[in-house]
Parts: structure tokens; C-alpha cells; sequence
């Protein structure tokens, strides 16, 4: 396995065209990691996206309601 030096140090001996694939494909990977550990974190919830867009409308229309009734 190599080093990090030596990933670094091919990294630079690339082409700037090979750098820039490398850069997309190392930024693609960073934001799939992501997304997967918000997927892991919240995999235990079983709701699904259109669920909570539909519990927050409710809870806003609720809301909207009782500060209508409040003002004079």
C-alpha cells in the first residue's frame, strides 16, 4: 500500500486534466460518505421524506392558527 507522500506525490505528477478528475472524483466520494452516515444515523426512523414534509405542513398550519386567533 502506498504512502501517503507517495499518493501525494503522483497526485502532483498528474496532468491539471488528471487532477481535476481526481478532485471530482475524490469530492463525489466525500459527499456519498456523507450522505451515507445521515442515512446510517437516522435508518432507525421509519418515516419516510414525504411523511415529515407532510408533519411539518400540519404543525405550520396549526401554528398559523392559533396565532390567527391571537391577534386582535
Amino acid at each position: 500500500m502506498a504512502s501517503l507522500e507517495q499518493l501525494i506525490e503522483e497526485a502532483r505528477a498528474l496532468s491539471p486534466d488528471e487532477q481535476r478528475q481526481l478532485r471530482e472524483a475524490l469530492e463525489r466520494e466525500a459527499r456519498l460518505a456523507r450522505i451515507r452516515e445521515v442515512q446510517a444515523k437516522y435508518e432507525h426512523m421509519k418515516i419516510s421524506s414525504e411523511d415529515l414534509r407532510r408533519n411539518k405542513a400540519e404543525e405550520i398550519e396549526m401554528e398559523d392558527r392559533h396565532f390567527r386567533r391571537r391577534e386582535p
